[in-house]
């Protein structure tokens, strides 16, 4: 068992937002927590709200916990035990990402336009440049729940660097594969309206971008798009034209 000095706790309560681990024993249980003792003299405090299944804990247990920074009225170092299981499982999810597989993550911060992730001690990376190949304002990312693919891994750094953009184009391809084999002219189509332009609207069909000319959207004249459609709001269409070599679609709703 490694002795803490210190020297060895004053860097803990600096590193301890690195989601540092330490080993000890459970020393004594109270009806409020659990004084732990993290080697040597040093003792801990893991008040009854940060243990798993605290009814279950016994002398003498041995775990990993992690350090809060604080201390509680006696003196003793605040830990958790339930945020240190959190960052052996997500160790353990890091550990099984691999190289050319997809894997979740929440963005954590934004750093030089890169997406900042972190699962356990693991670092994840998203570079600007493998965000997406549109313009994205990554303050929208913020704090969401992405999908990324691995495409580099640093075990010994514990660094991944993550592409949304080639996870992208892999879906984009695999749903264009199955809109050019199901579907026909003359089918009916559901489709979501993306934006508007002079001539018509785009219509996004299980992922791939159609064209809804203004002329096939009304039999009565109409001056813009928007005087049937509305952006973001799904309606039926009838496929006009196909052209797999162009990769053009043309729509109708006036043809149902």
């Amino acid at each position: 068992m490694n002795e803490f000095n210190l020297n060895e706790i004053d860097k803990t309560f600096i590193n301890y937002k690195d989601k540092k681990l330490h080993e000890g024993i459970v020393f004594a249980i109270q009806s409020d927590g659990i004084i732990f003792n993290l080697g040597g003299k040093v003792d801990a405090f893991i008040p009854k709200a940060e243990i798993e299944n605290f009814d279950e804990r016994k002398i003498g247990e041995r775990f990993s916990v992690m350090l809060l920074g604080g201390k509680n009225e006696d003196g003793l170092i605040l830990a958790s035990q339930k945020k240190a299981e959190k960052i052996e499982v997500e160790n353990q999810n890091a550990k099984s990402i691999k190289l050319g597989c997809s894997f979740t993550c929440v963005v954590d911060s934004i750093k030089n336009n890169a997406l900042i992730s972190h699962l356990g001690d693991y670092i994840i990376e998203i570079p600007e440049t493998e965000i997406s190949s549109r313009k994205v304002n990554t303050k929208f990312i913020l704090h969401k729940k992405i999908d990324a693919i691995a495409i580099d891994i640093n075990s010994e750094t514990k660094y991944i660097k993550g592409s949304i953009k080639i996870l992208e184009e892999k879906q984009r391809q695999a749903n264009e594969e199955i809109f050019w084999r199901t579907n026909f002219v003359n089918k009916v189509v559901e489709g979501k309206v993306k934006n508007f332009t002079t001539y018509g609207a785009f219509v996004d069909v299980g992922g791939v971008n159609c064209l809804a000319h203004i002329s096939n959207l009304s039999d009565k004249k109409i001056q813009s798009p928007s005087d049937v459609l509305e952006i973001g709001k799904i309606y039926k269409f009838r496929i006009l034209e196909m052209n797999k070599d162009t990769k053009r679609v043309s729509l109708g709703i006036k043809q149902l």
